[in-house]
């Protein structure tokens, strides 16, 4: 069929008055999405950092700190937590350790690129001194990245941390 036919202009007509009403699906939804946080604040150094429900935690309390609780975060109140169905008042707690979404985890995972591809080439320069030095600057870059990705953090209540419940709500 030639694009110059009487056929061809009567479908491109047809499609555009009678297709015109159609509507595109929308791939993400507009409503806000609500996440249970844990907000860990130091005003002294002016940090602030968070935990979300559903994470994993270890924890002490302040009548024994030297014996350590673990479990998932299920619930999170003004003062108070769930931890694999304990109840635990936050003002009993002498610190809680958790993993904290950050840039490092970027950082991290570019860092496990980089070694990974690093020690992959220097493996082709493995006779000379220059390709050992590759390839040791792969695996240091790779077990930093490492580091960097599952690392958790320890909020100690006894140097200046507080932690409170809390709600982020955001828009996709």
């Amino acid at each position: 069929m030639r694009l110059t036919t009487p056929r061809f202009f009567l479908a491109l007509l047809i499609s555009l008055f009678c297709l015109s009403d159609l509507a595109a699906q929308k791939m993400i939804k507009d409503e806000p999405t609500k996440v249970d946080i844990l907000v860990f604040e130091n005003l002294e150094r002016q940090q602030l950092r968070f935990i979300r429900h559903g994470g994993g935690l270890q924890y002490a309390l302040r009548s024994n700190p030297k014996q350590k609780f673990s479990g998932l975060l299920e619930y999170i109140g003004e003062d108070s937590i769930t931890v694999s169905g304990q109840n635990l008042a936050l003002r009993d707690l002498a610190y809680i350790k958790g993993k904290v979404r950050s840039e490092r985890d970027i950082t991290g995972g570019v860092l496990v690129g980089i070694g990974l591809t690093t020690t992959a080439l220097g493996t082709a320069f493995i006779s000379s001194y220059v390709g050992i030095g590759i390839v040791a600057g792969g695996i240091t870059a790779l077990a930093v990245g490492i580091n960097f990705i599952t690392a958790k953090r320890k909020f100690d209540f006894n140097k200046g941390w507080e932690a409170y419940g809390g709600t982020i709500q955001y828009t996709r």
